[in-house]
């Protein structure tokens, strides 16, 4: 008797999960993940639908399956990275550009006739940074020549500096 409801219950068991449906694949994604610093991308794919092909820009890097990691060196412009099987697709867009300048690096740059510094980040140059202003273009303050010779210094035009003491029209003498 005991045998009869063990067998029972293991031809239920049977039953119900043979006749369970199937999990459809149809419903997975393709998850792809990209770190492109200059030329060079770093790309990961991830997939819950099954082994897949790799296209950049519609070129065929072969068959993958979930956790490939690439790394690639690109082209300056857009570029799509796509991954595909019969039942799921994904792609994505990135750009790469070339390297203006070595990382850290600085020159001098203008902005009219005022000049300034720009660094380098990421292989592109930075905008152009003036130096503080201490006063305004064109604006006159008082000095001195000698004990008894006043004169006037002029802002420069970036206002960055005053010009030398130029003696006024007036003097004692």
């Amino acid at each position: 008797m005991r045998y009869a409801i063990l067998l029972a219950a293991i031809f239920a068991a049977f039953a119900i999960f043979s006749f369970l449906p199937k999990a459809d694949k149809s419903y997975g994604k393709i998850d792809i993940l990209a770190s492109v610093e200059i030329d060079k991308a770093e790309i990961a794919f991830f997939s819950s639908c099954d082994d897949f092909e790799i296209f950049v820009d519609g070129k065929s890097y072969g068959n993958y399956s979930s956790g490939t990691k690439m790394n690639l060196t690109l082209e300056e412009g857009k570029h799509i990275i796509s991954a595909k099987n019969q039942q799921c697709s994904s792609s994505i867009s990135v750009e790469a550009y070339k390297r203006e300048c070595e990382e850290k690096s600085s020159r001098e740059c203008f902005v009219g006739n005022c000049s300034g510094t720009q660094k380098c980040s990421a292989g592109k140059w930075g905008e152009c940074i003036l130096p503080k202003k201490i006063c305004v273009p064109g604006q006159k303050v008082g000095c001195s020549l000698n004990s008894c010779s006043f004169g006037y210094r002029t802002c420069n035009e970036c206002g960055t500096e005053f010009g030398p003491c130029m003696p006024a029209e007036a003097n004692c003498g």
